[in-house]
């Protein structure tokens, strides 16, 4: 999923079930990383840590492509093969913050974090890709007026301007 070698020997760690594994891609299913979104995120980690509640949703690897209908890559879009697929969890969502935190684990004397994660069970005729589908397009993106209220409700102690419609 990297286009360079922003990543190179860098560990992602998602941990779920008391398992823990690196990260897995479904290679033209899941949605294009946007870099500046992820160094927000990176930014943000810095400041307060990895949030403990912000699980990612994952599905063991070898689970995802025992129909061999899709390919898995790595962070650095290297294939994932049957004989190494145990090693991986596919992130079905949280790629983002998958890419944040590794680009976090890269910094010099980082401490590494371990993304906390759920393994999600498809339907019996659910398909990975209609699972991604489904929960991104369910996915809002915040309006100005979202981003008016979550600011307020941060800073409290402040007059906003548009209080008396909140």
């Amino acid at each position: 999923m990297a286009k360079n070698n922003t990543f190179a020997n860098v560990e992602i760690i998602a941990v779920a079930n008391n398992g823990v594994r690196n990260a897995a891609f479904a290679k033209g299913i899941n949605r294009d990383v946007n870099l500046a979104n992820a160094k927000k995120i990176c930014a943000d980690i810095k400041v307060h840590g990895y949030r403990q509640a912000e699980f990612i949703q994952v599905l063991p690897a070898e689970k995802a492509i025992a129909n061999g209908d899709i390919t898995l890559v790595d962070i650095n879009d290297n294939s994932i093969t049957a004989e190494n697929a145990q090693n991986y969890y596919l992130v079905l969502d949280g790629q983002h913050r998958i890419f944040a935190t590794s680009l976090y684990n890269g910094e010099k004397d980082a401490t590494a974090i371990q993304v906390p994660a759920i393994i999600v069970e498809l339907a019996s005729d659910e398909t990975v890709a209609e699972y991604i589908s489904a929960i991104n397009v369910t996915k809002t993106e915040w309006k100005p007026l979202d981003y008016v209220r979550g600011g307020r409700l941060t800073y409290n102690k402040q007059t906003f301007l548009c209080d008396t419609k909140l």
